[in-house]
Formats: structure tokens, sequence, C-alpha cells
């Protein structure tokens, strides 16, 4: 079992790693017809794609891989979106730097035009075997036409939104996201930067962005 990334991970989450993720669960909600929890057997049942792509992460290396999921819009429609549906936001079970209380968990968002393009999948293999937990087991999103800080691994949740939360409410729920040539900003509940994993050790004062 690779531990790495443990260290952002809520506790408990190794020990449902190491028993094959058979009681985890992503929950699909929000505005949507149907909402459904699926299991990792209920996706691996659905149509599958496998892709070679480059990953080009914003911090200047990039890798090859063979990725294999279910394309995203095959669960958008298996939920079925409503009329004003307009982003997509997934939830992540891990918490930077590290997991603390889960106040402050990752999450990344697309608009619907990347999300219903052929190459957005929710992957449960890389290179012809499951997820490792470095890789984000048991699924991560696979969204090629972003930079690799998009690719939100360790995915519990995808939720389906208007539009986005007022500043006031980012503030206080903790927001991450991209600014400076930064991997993640996350903000806690003063409003304050808490953590840029570009530069660990950023604790200056910021508002949250608008």
């Amino acid at each position: 079992m690779d531990l790495r990334n443990a260290r952002h991970l809520p506790p408990g989450y190794v020990d449902l790693a190491q028993s094959g993720f058979g009681d985890w669960r992503l929950q699909v909600d929000g505005l949507v017809m149907r909402p459904t929890s699926f299991s990792l057997d209920d996706i691996r049942a659905l149509p599958a794609r496998t892709q070679i792509t480059r990953h080009d992460c914003v911090e200047g290396w990039s890798c090859i891989g063979s990725w294999t999921g279910a394309p995203l819009s095959t669960i958008l429609d298996t939920v079925g979106l409503r009329p004003e549906a307009r982003f997509i936001i997934f939830h992540c079970a891990d918490e930077l730097p590290r997991y603390v209380r889960g106040d402050s968990p990752f999450y990344e968002s697309i608009d619907l035009i990347d999300a219903f393009h052929p190459q957005t999948i929710l992957a449960y293999e890389m290179n012809g075997v499951p997820l490792l937990l470095a890789h984000g087991a048991p699924l991560r999103l696979r969204v090629e036409r972003q930079l690799g800080y998009k690719m939100a691994k360790f995915l519990r949740r995808v939720e389906v939104l208007e539009r986005f939360a007022s500043d006031a409410a980012t503030a206080e729920l903790g927001k991450t996201m991209v600014m400076n040539g930064c991997r993640d900003l996350v903000f806690c509940k003063e409003g304050k930067l808490r953590y840029c994993s570009s530069h660990a050790s950023s604790q200056w004062p910021m508002r949250s962005p608008k």
C-alpha cells in the first residue's frame, strides 16, 4: 500500500483504501434531477474511456500517462442536469498542507464546456492499474484541456451549481484557487491566506478574491 499523501487525508482513509474502497461513495448532487450515490463498482460498470495524454504542471514539469475512467458526461447524463446548471464543483477528501479537522478540504471547479468534453473523465486507473493513493485513489478528475492543478484527487462529491458563492461565503468556507503562478491558495475563515503549495511558508494576510 502506497502511503504517500496520507498526511493530507482524513482518519480512516488509509483503512478504506486497504479494504479496496468497498465502502467509498461518490455523491453527485446539487442542480440535478436524480441525486445519486455511486460506489466504485457502479462507476467501473459505466462505459469506460482510456486515453494517453500529457500532464502539464503549472510548476513546469510534464509527463505522459494512460488514464482509464468513466466520462464525466456519462455521469452527468445519468443524474440529469437542471436547466440552470452552469458549473461543476469537485469536492475532495484531502486537506492541504495536511489534514487537521477537515475545515478546508481541497476542491476544484470547471464549466460545462470542460465537463462535457470527451476527454474529461473520472479516472480509476493509471497505466493499466488501479490508482495509488499518491495519484488520488480511488477516483480523480482528468480534464485534459487544463493544467495539472485542476485534476482534483480523492474525489468524494460532485456538486452542480448555477453560480459560485459570494465573496463572504467563499471566505467562510475556505477557498482553493490559483493566483500569481501558485498551485493553490487556501483561505481560512478569516479570509487570510493559510497555505500556498508553491510557497509553503506563505502566511501574509490577503483578502479572499472576488
